[in-house]
């Protein structure tokens, strides 16, 4: 009962946005197991010590969840308690697609489906198969992670779960837009956005509307584009998605940019960063390359080259942390800078990653910017 309270406590703080508050909660049910030498009460404490530490908010921290994860699975397996392990599997998966590496998120989120079918937790084996399916499609596993996300979608589906079956069709729908299948990426946003709107689920709506206004710029409609990520932005927000006030207004700030606003452009992505470096430091790359972009955009060169530095200079590992909507930016800001000061040795280097990267992972969305930005170098070098 002592350890129900504890856990809903903590929840509450959780859903509050108290997120200091919820450690310090869930840490007093830590020692407070480990002074009655309860097991059990421990590891309910360090799954949510883990949850809280992957997720976005400003208590955020890879190293404690790491230290957490080895010892909560210890005592998940000594007490033979599969739920629990099935949960911090998850929290070790997630942690890997945003701040680890590649193989170790798909062996921890292999490992966990695998379990979720031997105990008949089709509940926990739909959350499983969404997530894993992301870090997949962004791994270069696309046809696995798609597999995966079908049996997802048929499991919410028949649980009438339909919150989580909006973040399976945004989900869809991103990964089809990467993958340049862009008939069925507008089928699955159109789909999206209507059960959103019906269930009022602001989370998903924020996405997947952010995925739209992409395809509005890609196909040149720049106007509405504009309107769309000032929505998503506006929708997630309020829900308090954290991408609302990172990748979104990375996204739209980039289009500002493009339309000549650049004293706008700069502010939101600065507010970006700022936001990003509290509760989506994966993102600070990408988005202290958009900075790089709008200063050489605006003739400030040594101040463009400051914010490249920086953005190269950062060590980003995991799948979500390389390829959702920014594997490019870094290679863009190179070439403005070399079109600036004719670095373009290092300029081909950059767009030659990048180019590398985007096969292996599979994201053919990239491969127009980064043939452009490779053919630019090539073209200058060659002259």
């Amino acid at each position: 009962r002592l350890t129900r309270l504890y856990l809903d406590r903590g929840r509450m703080l959780e859903h509050s946005g108290r997120f200091a508050e919820a450690v310090a909660s869930y840490r007093e049910l830590e020692t407070t197991a480990r002074l009655r030498d309860d097991r059990q009460m421990e590891c309910a404490a360090i799954e949510r010590l883990v949850t809280c530490f992957v997720e976005p908010n400003d208590m955020h921290s890879w190293t404690e969840a790491q230290l957490l994860l080895r010892r909560g699975l210890h005592l998940a397996r000594d007490l033979n308690d599969a739920d629990l392990e099935l949960r911090l599997l998850r929290a070790q998966m997630v942690g890997e697609s945003h701040y680890g590496h590649d193989e170790a998120g798909r062996a921890a989120g292999l490992a966990a489906i695998e379990l979720a079918r031997a105990c008949g937790n089709d509940e926990q084996l739909g959350y499983l198969a969404n997530d894993l399916a992301t870090h997949l499609r962004l791994s270069g596993y696309a046809q696995e992670g798609q597999v995966l996300a079908e049996e997802a979608r048929h499991i919410f589906y028949d649980r009438t779960n339909y919150a989580m079956l909006a973040d399976n069709l945004s989900q869809q729908a991103w990964s089809d837009m990467h993958l340049l299948r862009l008939d069925e990426a507008d089928n699955f946003i159109a789909q999206c956005e209507t059960l959103c709107r019906q269930i009022d689920n602001g989370w998903n709506l924020s996405i997947v509307l952010l995925t739209r206004a992409t395809r509005e710029r890609m196909r040149g409609h720049l106007g509405e584009a504009l309107r769309l990520y000032r929505e998503s932005m506006t929708v997630g927000q309020a829900a308090d998605l954290a991408l609302a006030e990172t990748m979104v207004p990375a996204q739209l700030g980039a289009l500002l940019r493009m339309l000549g606003m650049w004293d706008e452009a700069e502010g939101l992505h600065l507010q970006a960063l700022a936001a990003a470096k509290a509760v989506n430091p994966f993102l600070c790359k990408a988005i202290e390359a958009q900075l790089a972009l709008d200063a050489f955009e605006a003739g400030k060169i040594s101040e463009g080259t400051q914010w490249l530095n920086s953005a190269q200079d950062r060590e980003v590992r995991g799948a979500i942390g390389r390829g959702w909507l920014c594997m490019t930016d870094v290679a863009c800001a190179a070439a403005a800078q070399a079109k600036a000061t004719g670095a373009w040795a290092s300029a081909l280097v950059v767009a030659d990653e990048a180019l590398a990267e985007t096969m292996a992972r599979g994201l053919i969305y990239y491969l127009p910017t980064v043939h452009l930005l490779r053919g630019q170098a090539l073209l200058h070098l060659n002259c």
